[in-house]
């Protein structure tokens, strides 16, 4: 790596997402993702919760002056309930879950 390189992380999620069964699947607040990130050395977190941008807006609001920039993604759950997703990211408003793939994009 060097001085300059871009570290990503496109796809995490924030206690916003604590709905499902998997046991370390959004344990975190907004804000220590944030700090996670700066410690890490990433430069970019897009915080995609499922069904919910609350949390990704809360942490764009902790990094302000922070040397790391958070945008806004959602894991938006399909109408085929637990068989798909898909992941929206740079988002301005949350997008309306249960809705058919076509519906959605």
């Amino acid at each position: 790596m060097t001085k300059n390189s871009l570290i990503v992380e496109t796809h995490s999620h924030s206690y916003f997402s604590k709905r499902n069964a998997v046991p370390f699947d959004g344990i975190h607040s907004p804000e220590q993702m944030v700090d996670q990130a700066l410690k890490l050395g990433i430069n970019a977190l897009f915080i995609t919760d499922h069904d919910k941008i609350e949390g990704a807006v809360r942490a764009q609001k902790y990094a302000v002056g922070k040397n790391v920039q958070v945008f806004v993604g959602e894991e938006v759950s399909t109408k085929a309930k637990g068989l798909g997703h898909l992941l929206g990211l740079g988002l301005n408003e949350r997008i309306k879950p249960g809705l058919g793939v076509d519906e959605t994009v």
